[in-house]
């Protein structure tokens, strides 16, 4: 069984607490000890531990890579050159309109929406950066930055990422991807886009 990041965290905090309280009771009272490895592991669960779970606005971006677009299949997922290879991207966290019916509400919705992509995205270069390295038949999900980002910050975010952009436009809905530290921040967008009545929300 392979133990995940937090486990060894807590294995870890539990080990130096047993040595450090070994190691005190030489120079403390037991009462004494007692009350500073408590007084440690309170500040270890409710401040140290949050503190290493928050996400971080500034996460190395060093494993972001380079690409060109060559085709805007819809503005939920395009046609990529990268690293050598032709691969479909999907982007993640972005629900963007299905097409339906000629004339409908939602064909509408999905031509808006593919117009939108077309012009940022057809012939540009790009950044994609991902959760994971899975690649599924040439299809892979991801961020597509318009611009190599200097970091993670809103700012950052809402300026040079595609994705973001799809939903602060109002072309996409959030969604929810396991694992993604951006979960909350394109939700946060979604009701930004829903409070301007714009794109899809109209």
């Amino acid at each position: 069984m392979i133990m995940k990041p937090m486990m060894y965290l807590v294995v870890g905090a539990v080990f130096v607490v047993a040595i450090f309280y070994s190691y005190i009771q030489r120079f403390c009272s037991k009462n004494a000890a007692n009350v500073i490895v408590v007084g440690g592991v309170t500040l270890l669960l409710f401040v140290g531990i949050p503190l290493m779970m928050a996400p971080n606005q500034y996460t190395d971006l060093s494993d972001i890579k380079e690409a060109e677009v060559l085709n805007v299949t819809s503005a939920g997922g395009v046609d990529i050159r990268i690293s050598r290879k032709n691969l479909w991207i999907r982007s993640i966290g972005a629900d963007t309109p299905r097409r339906g019916g000629v004339g409908s509400e939602s064909e509408k919705q999905f031509l808006e929406a593919r117009n939108f992509a077309i012009e940022l995205l057809q012939g540009k270069k790009i950044w994609i950066s991902m959760d994971t390295d899975f690649e599924d038949k040439g299809a892979i999900n991801g961020y597509i930055w318009l611009e190599k980002p200097d970091n993670e910050s809103d700012e950052e975010i809402r300026s040079k990422m595609y994705n973001a952009r799809l939903i602060l436009s109002g072309n996409a809905k959030a969604s929810f991807s396991e694992g993604s530290r951006y979960n909350q921040l394109f939700k946060n967008y979604e009701e930004e886009a829903k409070s301007k009545k714009i794109g899809i929300w109209r």
